[in-house]
């Protein structure tokens, strides 16, 4: 009798261990709970357009300005050489928050190809001038972006470019400031010792932080 007993108990108890583990392989195998999340806001086709398109700006900038660097290198021009190397990164900067923003708004970046860049040029002077064209192209393109963002109401893109917009206000006067002092020197036909001076100031450019 005692014996049955005890049988009963580890028979219920068996029983019980066996329900629980039934239980939770029921709860593993349980169907997925369907949830509606609602997905971010797409933004339109148009503003996609004209972020690759700035997207492919900035990289070319960064590869203009590395053919600019080469030129100088080309020139034992180090100092020079340094400055645009450095104006080359900081587009490369640009380019990254470009595509940081595409990436999260879940939108399609497209990687462009790019042309070889210019490194042959006719004097310091005319190469100040042509990076004070980009970057004004640079400007007249970031302010179609936000004009863009307000009349497709894409509110977020343009507080992006906002950022941009300050930023090329001081590339442009860096430009400007160092065609003056070139210019001041002699310009297209400058003092050697001027532009040996200029050379290792130039050296001195920290990269931008931030």
């Amino acid at each position: 009798m005692r014996g049955a007993v005890i049988s009963k108990v580890v028979l219920g108890a068996a029983l019980a261990v066996g329900l629980g583990v039934s239980e939770e392989m029921e709860a593993v195998h349980a169907p997925a709970v369907k949830l509606d999340v609602p997905k971010a806001r797409p933004m339109s086709a148009e503003m996609t357009k004209a972020l690759n398109a700035q997207l492919k700006a900035e990289l070319e900038s960064a590869y203009i300005y590395l053919g600019m660097a080469k030129w100088f290198d080309e020139q034992n021009l180090s100092g020079f050489a340094h400055w645009f190397r450095i104006q080359s990164e900081e587009e490369m900067t640009h380019f990254k928050k470009v595509y940081d923003f595409m990436q999260d708004r879940g939108v399609q970046v497209v990687l462009p190809s790019l042309e070889a860049p210019n490194s042959d040029f006719d004097s310091i002077v005319d190469v100040f001038l042509d990076g004070l064209k980009r970057e004004q192209e640079l400007t007249v393109q970031i302010h179609e972006i936000y004009s863009l963002a307000q009349d497709l109401r894409e509110y977020d893109a343009g507080s992006f470019v906002l950022w941009f917009l300050q930023e090329q206000v001081e590339e442009e006067n860096l430009f400007l400031s160092y065609i003056d002092h070139l210019i001041r020197i002699g310009g297209h036909d400058a003092d050697p010792a001027a532009i040996l001076w200029m050379d290792r100031e130039l050296g001195n450019r920290a990269p931008e932080q931030g």
